[in-house]
């Protein structure tokens, strides 16, 4: 319906968005715990090399530093068992929310009306089903577990950084706001760009699509 196709509310969308994970709620949980071992255990590797530094050119001593290489070897283990466990798992989610939303998208266009395919040409159609639906699952898996795992790094990182010294913890927040207002001009950026990308990329299917449809006359 018109009305419904109009509806200009962002938070709707984002509802509307999120829904598609809903059926995949036990793999969301198995990709955030995966997710949080992940970050913490990336954030133990500095404090392990610097311990490995320590010995060796401080202390000299050969039994901590093999001990230590040990634990450099587990850290490494099990943070790539749980990159693997978040990885497989969005991979799954992500993939069966492409094959949910296409099926749906399918299925509505085949009740619009003939004048629905009259104003909008078969290969923007066909466009917006395949490469506008990968953009979205790039959105809700792999923007969103991102956004957390950098938020995980941050927060573990400036609580490491006020042990080591509060001085400079202090001022390197102080410059945060500045980098946050430059992310967020290059993110409105980015949002815009992607919109005209995704509709030159559906102004190209649809030449191709007709070219290879007409190939007799063409």
């Amino acid at each position: 319906k018109n009305d419904e196709r109009e509806v200009p509310d962002i938070p709707l969308r984002w509802q509307r968005m999120f829904v598609y994970l809903s059926p995949y709620k036990f793999r969301l949980f198995l990709a955030l715990i995966g997710l949080i071992f992940s970050s913490l255990l990336s954030l133990v590797f500095p404090a392990v090399l610097q311990n490995v530094v320590d010995s060796v050119f401080t202390e000299a001593n050969i039994t901590l530093l093999d001990n230590i290489t040990v634990a450099l070897i587990a850290v490494f283990l099990f943070r790539s068992l749980a990159t693997f466990l978040q990885n497989y798992n969005l991979s799954f989610v992500g993939e069966k929310i492409v094959v949910d939303i296409r099926k749906q998208l399918y299925e509505h266009l085949q009740y619009l009306s003939i004048g629905f395919f009259t104003e909008h040409r078969v290969g923007e159609l066909i466009s917006r089903i395949s490469s506008d639906v990968t953009v979205m699952r790039t959105v809700l898996t792999g923007n969103i577990s991102t956004l957390l795992q950098q938020t995980l790094t941050l927060i573990g990182s400036v609580a490491i950084m006020f042990v080591l010294n509060w001085r400079l913890t202090m001022f390197i927040i102080v410059l945060m706001p500045i980098i946050v207002i430059i992310g967020f001009i290059f993110g409105t950026y980015m949002r815009r760009a992607s919109t005209i990308v995704q509709d030159e990329i559906a102004g190209a299917t649809v030449v191709a699509e007709e070219v290879f449809q007409n190939i007799r006359e063409v």
